[in-house]
């Protein structure tokens, strides 16, 4: 444990130096039609620094939202053990990634923002780094990805087994396809993330909700708007804030880690369960809960004198917390008002509509329950399915074959690891069963959402470490099984 510690230090310090090179390719607008030749230029990430002779290529595949450089160099920790080559492909749609450039929104141009098309990318992005580097013809490739991308990174093995040799699938929510909606409840699991992570503080936190409501209830706009510090009356809104407040709680547990990331603190569940195990009266109560508030939605420190909680300042601030909402729904369409009551309201941005699409297109989204939070949200399908007809006109929800997923006795494919954290809300989403000996799942605790596919922390959990190492000789040894199946020279893999 000593060595892994050192070495995590090191790479910590040598990652912020690493040269995360760019480019770009041309990827095919519609990749299933071999006549359609229009094509598009595609955004990547390459690191180099790590190669050496027979070591693999790592692929980190891109979520829904333009590429950073921590794509790319968050897999510097496996890189550097292995002799990898890295590289990160940008999503189709996102970033600087773009088919029909400034008019890739319009309805009639989302029709090629397809999960299989965003599959063909990535394994004519493997074709196009193996022509373009020679050296690279015999290194086998391995898939990361994180969330959306976790999901994508299971299906590109799953889909393309002769291009890529294994997946590595972090948080993926694989069970949002099928049928296209989801049985868990998220708040409900994010109920269970609080009580077990501390039992006091999942019962204040229930207290601060339940006083909440009952001020609601009872009219007592001004006394919520000034506890909570909103910039607007809650009145005839409840099923806007209640929504946005527990939005905010069920973020808390499902991004919590061990060093600063998206909320700039260290453990920010920790930080929430100390505030509320330290109220001793309804206004402390309310104090902690305007604290928490703040604490996710104002990590980036853009509000100054007060809390907007719905309208375009409130979609501005949702995104800044934690990229585009798993599923929002237009403030301008009020004739959905009371069908989606107890629904989260925020208008479609401009950089929300390609997830908006698939969404509607690919698979639902479900944010539902209720737990400690008190208030309760259903989910309508039947809503959902009526406002993707209003924003997306014409437009179907996929139907998947479900012999592509785990079940609970078999699987159709191989060399796929699944992992999730104990402190996701969406966890009932992602697999959780060891399905064969090469499709495995683990569950961590204390472990927040694609933690593994993250930059690691200095101070992060043992069975996080644990994880990396476990994962890393996973791919070791889908090296050697890639390259015996070719005859190939396995050798110099050993050294690695």
């Amino acid at each position: 444990m000593m060595r892994l510690y050192l070495l995590l230090l090191w790479l910590l310090r040598t990652i912020s130096a690493l040269d995360v090179q760019s480019g770009f390719k041309s990827s095919q607008v519609d990749p299933s039609s071999s006549l359609d030749q229009r094509i598009f230029p595609h955004f990547f990430y390459y690191v180099p620094d790590y190669f050496k002779p027979g070591g693999p290529v790592l692929l980190m595949a891109g979520p829904e939202r333009a590429l950073y450089t921590t794509d790319a160099a968050s897999l510097a920790w496996h890189a550097h053990d292995l002799g990898g080559y890295i590289v990160a492909l940008e999503h189709r749609y996102y970033g600087k990634s773009l088919p029909f450039g400034n008019s890739s929104y319009e309805l009639q141009n989302l029709v090629h923002l397809k999960i299989d098309n965003v599959l063909a990318d990535l394994a004519a992005f493997v074709q196009y780094l193996k022509r373009a580097n020679p050296f690279l013809e015999k290194s086998p490739v391995f898939v990361f990805g994180g969330s959306y991308g976790g999901l994508l990174s299971a299906l590109f093995r799953i889909k393309y087994p002769d291009v890529v040799a294994g997946s590595i699938a972090s948080s993926a929510p694989m069970f949002l396809l099928g049928s296209g909606v989801s049985d868990s409840s998220w708040f409900d699991t994010a109920s269970e993330s609080y009580i077990a992570h501390d039992e006091t503080c999942g019962s204040q936190v229930e207290a601060a909700f339940s006083l909440l409501w009952s001020d609601l209830l009872q009219g007592n706009n001004d006394k919520v708007q000034t506890a909570l510090n909103l910039c607007t009356s809650p009145k005839n809104k409840k099923h806007r804030l209640l929504p946005f407040v527990k939005t905010a709680f069920a973020s808390i547990a499902q991004f919590s880690y061990a060093c600063p990331k998206l909320m700039k603190v260290e453990w920010p569940l920790d930080l929430t369960c100390q505030r509320f195990n330290d109220a001793k009266s309804a206004p402390e109560l309310y104090q902690a809960l305007s604290e928490s508030l703040w604490l996710y939605y104002n990590s980036t420190g853009e509000l100054q004198s007060c809390m907007p909680f719905e309208g375009s300042a409130a979609a501005k601030m949702q995104s800044l917390a934690h990229g585009p909402p798993s599923f929002s729904f237009p403030s301008s369409m009020p004739s959905l008002d009371a069908e989606l009551d107890g629904v989260l309201v925020s208008p479609v941005g401009l950089d929300t509509v390609p997830w908006h699409y698939t969404c509607c297109t690919e698979f639902f989204h479900p944010v539902s329950g209720k737990g400690i939070f008190v208030f309760d949200n259903v989910f309508n399908e039947t809503a959902v399915r009526s406002y993707c007809q209003t924003l997306f006109p014409g437009t179907q929800l996929r139907i998947y074959d479900t012999g592509m997923l785990p079940t609970d006795t078999s699987v159709s494919f191989s060399n796929v690891l699944f992992s999730s954290g104990k402190l996701e809300p969406g966890r009932g989403y992602m697999p959780h069963t060891n399905y064969s000996a090469t499709v495995m799942s683990f569950v961590v605790e204390r472990a927040g959402h694609t933690f593994d596919v993250m930059l690691p922390c200095k101070n992060e959990p043992p069975a996080l470490a644990s994880l990396r190492l476990f994962e890393r000789d996973v791919i070791r040894g889908w090296m050697h099984q890639w390259a015996l199946e070719r005859n190939s020279n396995i050798s110099t893999l050993e050294s690695y």
